[in-house]
């Protein structure tokens, strides 16, 4: 298995789509960046037009805010691994690799496992580029408010271990679809409908349900909610982060990913390769 793995990781480098991708994952925090600062020059500007100023000082008050979607897989990052894992997997039948791997003795075993490992590390670096760039650009625009050098290293750590845990995840939900599919788009598509609707589906609800239904808000306290499914995401505070919180996050994503997995290697140990 180790001489597939450096067989697969050999290629992956050689891949210009992933180079690609991974220049995005690092370019989108400052496109976002440049973005958000254009929105709150604009509205400033709007109210004292209007002559109603407005503070907008909680918006901007740390750039740890812009972590929150770390524990998440509804985020940009997700697109680009899905679109990532979609071209590598889908190209690996299409060109005959698959095959070829049989042919050389290779277990599917070994050929699903390497190649989810190799889409892991690849959307795992995606989350490290994007998480780099994102400590830099916002943290030039916006600093981290009042918290302390290690209040901050502390949030940080636990945001990006957190995006890897979420990356179990949505590796393990493309590599299922595309081992599944072998369509390029259809790997691409159902991937990301699950991890952006889900996820905001969940949480939208439990939130309209929350504030419109106080006999369910009595019911649904803080300790309930936060053991809700991928509809918990949204009581991560990236400044004060709840340590039981993000563990069960990360269980969550593990689990979900693990079965995912299994359920994918199944479904290709038996799949047809004629």
């Amino acid at each position: 298995m180790k001489q597939l793995l450096n067989a697969l990781v050999f290629k992956t480098n050689k891949s210009k789509y992933f180079w690609v991708l991974l220049v995005v994952s690092a370019s989108l925090p400052v496109v976002g960046a440049l973005i958000i600062n254009l929105l709150l020059i604009g509205m400033e500007w709007l109210m004292e037009f209007a002559g109603t100023p407005i503070d907008l000082s909680h918006l901007t008050q740390s750039a740890l805010m812009n972590f929150s979607t770390s524990v998440t897989p509804a985020s940009d990052v997700t697109l680009l691994s899905v679109i990532f894992v979609a071209l590598f997997v889908t190209q690996e039948f299409s060109d005959g690799t698959i095959r070829n791997m049989f042919v050389a003795n290779k277990s599917r075993k070994q050929i699903f496992a390497s190649t989810s490992i190799v889409c892991y590390v690849a959307t795992c670096l995606f989350q490290l580029a994007d998480f780099a760039m994102r400590i830099v650009v916002f943290g030039l625009m916006f600093g981290f408010g009042n918290l302390t050098a290690g209040q901050v290293v502390t949030s940080l750590l636990v945001c990006f271990v957190s995006s890897l845990f979420v990356s179990v995840f949505v590796s393990a939900c493309a590599c299922y679809v595309a081992f599944a599919t072998r369509k390029t788009m259809q790997s691409v598509v159902v991937p990301m409908l699950v991890c952006f609707l889900l996820p905001e589906l969940l949480s939208t609800l439990v939130q309209i349900g929350v504030q419109t239904m106080p006999a369910l808000g009595n019911v649904l306290s803080y300790e309930v909610l936060m053991w809700i499914p991928f509809g918990n995401s949204y009581l991560f505070d990236p400044t004060k982060p709840d340590f039981a919180l993000v563990a069960i996050l990360a269980l969550y994503h593990t689990l979900f990913g693990t079965i995912l997995f299994v359920l994918g290697y199944r479904k290709f140990a038996k799949a047809d390769l004629k």
